[in-house]
């Protein structure tokens, strides 16, 4: 996970408005134990997704686990909801 990040990472610098690799940042940084950051790029994954993107509705349940693991119940409704 830690060598995923660092790649992703390095990925996301070269393509910021790609939603795979920030949905994959978001995914691996909530793995490792950071939902506040798997949160921001599971956001910008959902924002940047376009119509039919395959991977949208799992972007959306992450998002909603990284919420609750905030104690952010509101937030985790509202991704479960989209």
């Amino acid at each position: 996970l830690v060598r995923n990040r660092r790649l992703l990472e390095m990925d996301r610098a070269d393509r910021p408005a790609d939603p795979f690799v920030a949905y994959c940042l978001g995914w691996t940084l909530f793995d490792l134990g950071d939902p506040a950051a798997a949160a921001d790029h599971l956001v910008t994954a959902c924002r940047l997704a376009p119509p039919g993107f395959g991977l949208l509705a799992r972007c959306h349940a992450r998002l909603a686990a990284a919420r609750t693991r905030l104690g952010d119940a509101a937030g985790a409704l509202a991704a479960c909801r989209a």
